[in-house]
């Protein structure tokens, strides 16, 4: 029987920050980044995709506010990330191998959407289609 794809939060998962205007956004404004975890397979077909797609926006539809930037972090589940996680953003970005997923949008528009293995950009959703070669996440 297959497996239903899933999105959760890691706790504690919304950071809202203020940033001065860079190469991505041109004002200074209101950031969110999110961080999730899933149990989806490496190398997701079609099926799979076409879910986490649904997924990322339900919870992109949850966030109220005026924010220039909203990025999400979607990570494999492992015995670490999981509903129990007590770290923080910066023992997430440790587990830089174990991402999964990244998603931006700048000012409302969907720019980025990648899936990710072994830190590696595999596959870019947006265009929808495989990545090749990889090139490394940063």
């Amino acid at each position: 029987m297959n497996q239903k794809t899933e999105i959760l939060p890691i706790n504690p998962y919304l950071f809202t920050f203020k940033s001065e205007a860079d190469g991505i956004v041109d004002e200074p404004g209101e950031r969110r980044i999110g961080f999730f975890y899933t149990n989806f397979a490496n190398e997701p077909n079609e099926a799979h995709r076409t879910e986490l797609k649904e997924l990322i926006a339900k919870e992109k539809e949850k966030i109220k506010g005026d924010f220039n930037l909203i990025s999400f972090y979607v990570y494999k589940k492992t015995d670490v990330l999981n509903n129990s996680f007590k770290g923080d953003k910066t023992l997430l970005r440790s587990h830089k191998k174990d991402l999964r997923v990244y998603v931006r949008w700048v000012k409302e528009k969907m720019d980025t959407f990648f899936i990710i293995e072994d830190n590696n950009v595999v596959y870019d959703l947006i265009e929808n289609k495989k990545v090749s070669p990889p090139y490394e996440f940063e």
